[in-house]
């Protein structure tokens, strides 16, 4: 009896131990999973910020694009986004398509459509938002022990591009007020000093931010002065620069009673002589000259950019300017640009029913305005340095209604929306 009291005793030790081990494997198996989920609550974070960062920089190319949805500057700013942050080879997808969903995927939207529709998502199908989804296949540790040998990780962002409240920016040059009447419908950015005399009139709405030191000696000046401000950058930089011809092709000067009509391609210089006529067809023009308007005569265009490698254009007060940039592509709203290493001036003198609609960008010239008007519903300038003289009454509206993109001029700014 008492032989089999032990062993009874003994079985029932076996069988502690065996319970005491099956509770350690399921502990270890719990511990585990802690493991790995803490670890995937990791890479879910890390996963949202590239998501964010590719949201961010989609946005920011909505102006390049100009209203063409996932248009390449902006899918291939998003993968940057990825690759440096160190999430290299991922596959693109536009506009919701399918992913394969065994890879590392970035999804771009433009405009939004990953949550179905305009209740779940008020931005849904708004072209002026980016959308991105980035997903990723990671591999579990301890998990794989219970048939889980892996998860999809994904993370959903929406970013828009700030508006944009100014739309006269000077360079390092500064801003001088002579007289004249300038009247803004936005707010100024002048990065270096400002100087401004009796007589002189700034009407504007928002912000004048100067850099440097502001010399008021009478002037009327709305809204008040904000000096030693941050420079900001210079918001058309970016702009890919036209290809000119191997040689320009030289135009006959225009002379009265003969109107002419020029294609886009790449010119020379125009001479239109007192009382001319010359019609610009919509597109894109490589100049390596001025253009020069004479007295009495008349330029327009519709849906045009002028790109200056030297020269400029040069009205004479009494003519008629009548221009209007593209409103969709790649020059959406540039009307006037003069490269980068062109110093030439440019005094866009005109009568008061000219209309300047676009941005006069001069990266390293001066811009004065003399005898000049303007009625465009909107005009931005972006100049190495601005005169302004008496006779000048010039109003730079900010309706950009006409443009598929908004404004080409964005703050450089994007901002998360969710």
């Amino acid at each position: 009896m008492k032989g089999l009291l032990m062993r009874l005793r003994w079985e029932d030790d076996g069988q502690t131990i065996v319970l005491v081990a099956m509770s350690f494997v399921g502990l270890l198996a719990f511990a585990g999973l802690a493991v790995d989920l803490g670890g995937l609550r990791v890479d879910q974070r890390q996963v949202q910020s590239i998501a964010d960062a590719s949201a961010v920089a989609g946005a920011l190319e909505l102006s390049t694009c100009g209203g063409v949805a996932d248009c390449s500057a902006m899918t291939t700013a998003a993968q940057d986004a990825l690759s440096g942050n160190g999430y290299s080879g991922s596959v693109l997808v536009t506009q919701c398509g399918s992913t394969s969903g065994d890879t590392l995927s970035l999804t771009v939207n433009n405009g939004p459509c990953a949550l179905g529709s305009r209740s779940a998502d008020p931005n849904y199908g708004n072209a002026q938002y980016v959308e991105t989804v980035v997903s990723e296949v990671e591999p579990t540790i301890f998990a794989r022990a219970i048939g889980i040998p892996s998860v999809i990780i994904s993370a959903r962002a929406e970013a828009g591009v700030g508006s944009s409240q100014n739309c006269l920016y000077v360079g390092d040059g500064g801003m001088t007020l002579n007289g004249g009447t300038v009247t803004l419908a936005c707010g100024v950015n002048d990065n270096g000093s400002l100087m401004a005399d009796s007589g002189a009139t700034l009407d504007g709405e928002n912000d004048f931010d100067v850099h440097s030191s502001v010399t008021n000696n009478g002037a009327s000046i709305t809204p008040s002065v904000t000096p030693n401000t941050p420079t900001v950058t210079d918001p058309l930089a970016g702009l890919t620069v036209p290809t000119p011809a191997s040689t320009c092709t030289s135009v006959s000067p225009v002379n009265s009673g003969s109107p002419a009509t020029l294609s886009p391609g790449t010119y020379c210089g125009v001479n239109l002589n007192s009382g001319a006529s010359l019609t610009l067809n919509p597109g894109t023009y490589v100049f390596e000259g001025s253009i020069n308007v004479g007295s009495g005569a008349t330029l327009s265009g519709t849906g045009v950019t002028l790109y200056f490698t030297s020269g400029t254009l040069q009205p004479n007060s009494s003519s008629t300017i009548t221009l209007s940039a593209p409103t969709s592509g790649e020059y959406a709203g540039i009307l006037i640009w003069e490269s980068s290493s062109n110093s030439t001036g440019m005094d866009p003198d005109s009568d008061s029913t000219s209309s300047w609609q676009g941005a006069i960008y001069l990266p390293d010239a001066t811009l004065t305005l003399n005898s000049a008007s303007n009625v465009a519903a909107y005009t931005i300038i972006d100049a190495y340095s601005l005169i302004v003289d008496s006779g000048a009454n010039f109003n730079i509206g900010a309706n950009y209604s006409s443009l598929t993109g908004g404004s080409p001029i964005k703050g450089g700014t994007a901002v998360l929306t969710e």
